[in-house]
């Protein structure tokens, strides 16, 4: 019998949730106010249950940067990336996903393992956010970047 470790390592599910999540994304990506709602609430709960994310915290916490800086308007990643990365941050959010996030010792494992596997679609472009901001990027000349991979 599988065991649910198994189960996170499969990426049929991964995909599912993230079409599920990528369709409800697009209603609030591209309203500034809701997005920040957004990700000010999954860094909370990230930074709470950041043991589940494990080496990727870090590369989480840039994507929530990526999505504030979008939000104010001071980077302009593709459309398609700022919805993929909204995807991720609803999941986040999200207290019914695979694993429920109220099992207290799984119910984090199965955010940690969707936001590895879209951190191959989203990893150029959280790795060009990350040198913008390096950088010394001003916030009022936004940056037009390039398309997330499909």
């Amino acid at each position: 019998m599988p065991s649910y470790r198994d189960a996170l390592n499969q990426p049929g599910w991964k995909q599912a949730f993230f079409e599920k999540m990528t369709a409800k994304a697009g209603m609030f990506a591209f309203k500034p106010a809701r997005l920040l709602g957004y990700v000010t609430r999954a860094a909370r709960l990230a930074k709470t249950h950041r043991d589940a994310f494990g080496e990727d915290y870090g590369h989480l916490r840039a994507l929530l940067r990526m999505l504030t800086a979008f939000a104010r308007g001071a980077y302009k990643p593709a459309a398609m990336t700022v919805v993929s990365a909204a995807a991720v941050v609803l999941y986040i959010v999200s207290p019914l996903d695979l694993i429920p996030d109220f099992l207290l010792g799984l119910g984090w494992l199965d955010d940690a393992a969707f936001f590895a596997w879209a951190l191959g679609k989203l990893g150029g472009e959280l790795d060009r956010f990350v040198q913008w901001e390096r950088a010394g990027a001003s916030p009022r000349r936004p940056v037009e970047s390039r398309i997330v991979q499909q």
